[in-house]
């Protein structure tokens, strides 16, 4: 298959039909072929089905279940089932527009599966290939646009937005996620892993670590964190948003596993301080104000204090310097520490007197440059 050529699924072509008296269209599945310059020379249509209106007024959509009476996701399916993405690649050596034929794939199997799970409400043995399949591709180009699909399912379902919640096939994946995270040497589909786990709440997934990854929560807790404390980049600000949701979820724990995570919370508050820095990338910055408002309830408004008074003091100092960033969207993510804090009245005149330990009354509070 490779020797001369490769081969680029594509979705379809709509066209007007050839010799037909009346208003229609053919979809065709095709196959377009090139050449290992990356020219196209030639397509060999796979299927075609002609949808003849009559009537005068605009010609109806294509909907799923239109294509799905063509047969065209029939089609689909059989040119999926019959890839490398079930096959298996033979060869060992890399070529030439290899990674284009692979995104083409998978594009087109992700639209499958999307599309069965909207018909049949879930996975099901028309499903040509599922979405571990993908993840478990040797290849990263697979595995990248699988996840951000899927992250971008789990960002809506976490928001205001995903009313309608998940697709059933995607229920129950926490585990999945928390075993690819640590065999994942990928730097950008790390990357989306951990923005994944991030919006799954920590309770479908983190009692699965022993058993998926052989670490003790507290201890995925360290590997999350010693990931953060790296060079700068967004693996490591996606680590520190992670490890901070973790922290949150033991501090709502019985008083045992408070204790139990405890010594560790001194290695986050460093690595908070340390991300607030104005030499670091706006992204760094951004991921510690939205770490501190998440966790303000519970380290920072606290009645009582679950942190040492130098760790806390710590942590406010980081609110005040990032209420002075330059970027409007760091001070915006700041505010909104502030906001908790004065929203807990209980807690609004505690959090006044760790600060002012700093920098004395509100009057001497150092200003925003704006």
């Amino acid at each position: 298959l490779f020797q001369s050529c490769w081969w680029s699924p594509e979705y379809c072509f709509i066209k007007p039909s050839a010799g037909s008296t009346t208003r229609g269209f053919v979809v065709t599945v095709v196959q377009t072929r090139h050449d290992l310059n990356g020219s196209e020379f030639m397509e060999e249509p796979r299927s075609e089905a002609e949808i003849a209106m009559d009537h005068d007024g605009p010609l109806p959509g294509l909907t799923p279940q239109i294509l799905e009476h063509l047969g065209f996701w029939e089609e689909v399916r059989r040119i999926i089932s019959g890839s490398e993405l079930i096959t298996g690649f033979p060869y060992t050596y890399t070529v030439p527009g290899l990674p284009q034929y692979l995104q083409s794939l998978t594009k087109l199997a992700i639209a499958a599966v999307w599309t069965v799970a909207a018909q049949a409400g879930e996975q099901n043995r028309d499903v040509p290939i599922s979405f571990s399949q993908l993840l478990e591709s040797s290849f990263p180009e697979v595995r990248l646009l699988t996840l951000e699909a899927l992250l971008e399912r789990f960002s809506t379902a976490a928001s205001a937005l995903g009313e309608k919640g998940l697709p059933p096939l995607l229920w129950n994946m926490g585990g999945t996620f928390l075993t690819l995270v640590l065999k994942e040497n990928h730097p950008e589909c790390l990357c989306k892993i951990l923005k994944i786990l991030h919006c799954l709440d920590p309770s479908e997934w983190l009692p699965q670590t022993e058993h998926r990854v052989h670490l003790s929560p507290k201890e995925f807790l360290i590997w999350t964190m010693d990931i953060a404390s790296h060079e700068r980049s967004e693996i490591q600000s996606e680590a520190l948003r992670l490890a901070s949701k973790v922290n949150a979820y033991h501090m709502q724990m019985c008083d045992e596993t408070r204790d139990l995570v405890a010594p560790n919370l001194q290695q986050w508050v460093q690595l908070v301080v340390s991300s607030c820095g104005d030499h670091l990338p706006t992204e760094s910055r951004l991921a510690a104000a939205e770490v501190l408002a998440s966790t303000a309830p519970f380290f920072l408004t606290n009645p009582q204090p679950i942190l040492g008074l130098q760790d806390t003091l710590a942590l406010w100092k980081c609110v005040l310097t990032l209420l002075q960033s330059e970027e409007q969207v760091v001070r915006d993510a700041a505010t909104e520490t502030v906001m908790t804090a004065m929203s807990q009245e209980n807690t609004c005149q505690y959090a006044v007197s760790k600060v002012s330990l700093l920098f004395g009354g509100p009057g001497d509070w150092p200003q925003p440059p704006f």
